[in-house]
């Protein structure tokens, strides 16, 4: 109830909206005034609008260093309206102007119950500016010629599966890319770990979900390192025949460690390569769930198509290159307008 009422609000105040990992699927993914995700893998366009904002109102959020860069460099020009439902958040990590201890749903509710005239919304030059960022600085889009590109394989499922996909992720370069360009629509077809940065989370969240919603399709995107941490519940999805397909995003790396090394410490590799490479097709055969390997030479929606269609559980594997990385980038102890782009 408190994602359509939000969506309600947005409509009458007409807001430029940003969002957390958490929150992503509130707020449509192409609706005209999100911004899409903001923080450390967040969109510049995102960052670069609460750089220039004047009044941010926060929603059940916590102001965690991934969303926030910088703490006392975020959002330098704005008040802050904090709600949350939890007193102990006031000031936790961010001081607000003003607090205001109610649950989302009943603060929007009151709120649209107030004369929202035309006194109380943006104005038409700063959403001009907003939408002129959106344009300017929003997520790259791969070039047509790189089809095996993480972000086209998403873009793909999207396309074969609309809304009747619920995505899990596992923590890690795949997990930012899925919420940089998976065009969530509604509230809970996203589960992820988040703040927890659990890796192992997406497949037993996978077979969850699967158990929960039987009618839907359940997408676990995981990567080489992730999946390892909880192999063995290949298992529990064959005997249980859920309808889950994995999306393995392979780069014989720890991904987003290497990449931080790659950056911040001069690539200076350390224990984030995987020396010997396991054979995920096979470990996946294993267990008897049928497995597809995505490449040049064969038709990457085809593949997808029999992979997600089909009933009963299915693995795909995408291999991608290790120096891969996912942008843009704050560094660490940087203000989020410091992005590396």
């Amino acid at each position: 109830m408190a994602a359509e009422l939000f969506c309600i609000l947005l409509e009458k105040l007409n807001f430029p909206t940003v969002s957390t990992l958490m929150g992503l699927g509130i707020c449509p993914y192409e609706h005209p005034r999100f911004l899409g995700m903001l923080g450390m893998h967040g969109s510049r366009a995102a960052n670069l609008v609460l750089e220039e904002a004047d009044l941010l109102v926060a929603l059940g959020v916590r102001f965690d260093d991934r969303a926030t860069g910088k703490l006392n460099e975020f959002c330098p020009n704005a008040k802050i309206v904090h709600v949350d439902i939890d007193a102990t958040e006031i000031g936790k990590l961010k001081n607000p102007n003003l607090f205001l201890k109610h649950g989302v749903e009943n603060f929007i509710t009151q709120i649209l119950e107030e004369d929202l005239s035309s006194e109380h919304l943006s104005s038409e030059e700063w959403l001009n500016q907003v939408q002129t960022l959106k344009t300017l600085y929003g997520f790259s889009i791969p070039k047509e010629n790189q089809i095996l590109h993480p972000v086209s394989i998403l873009q793909s499922i999207s396309n074969i599966l609309g809304e009747k996909a619920i995505i899990t992720t596992d923590v890690g370069q795949h997990q930012m890319w899925v919420a940089q360009y998976y065009p969530f629509r509604k509230q809970g077809s996203f589960l992820t770990s988040g703040g927890l940065g659990t890796m192992g989370f997406g497949l037993p969240a996978a077979i969850g979900a699967a158990l929960v919603f039987p009618e839907k399709r359940i997408v676990c995107i995981s990567g080489d390192g992730s999946i390892l941490m909880n192999i063995q519940e290949l298992d529990t999805l064959r005997e249980l025949n859920l309808d889950v397909t994995i999306l393995l995003i392979n780069n014989g790396h720890l991904g987003l460690v290497r990449q931080q090394q790659e950056l911040f410490f001069s690539s200076r590799f350390s224990a984030s390569k995987f020396v010997i490479p396991a054979n995920f097709i096979k470990i996946a055969s294993s267990f008897g769930i049928p497995s597809f390997e995505l490449s040049n030479e064969c038709s990457q929606v085809e593949i997808l198509e029999q992979a997600l269609i089909r009933k009963g559980p299915s693995f795909v594997l995408l291999q991608v290159e290790p120096d891969l990385q996912v942008l843009p980038m704050v560094p660490p102890g940087k203000a989020n307008r410091e992005m590396i782009y």
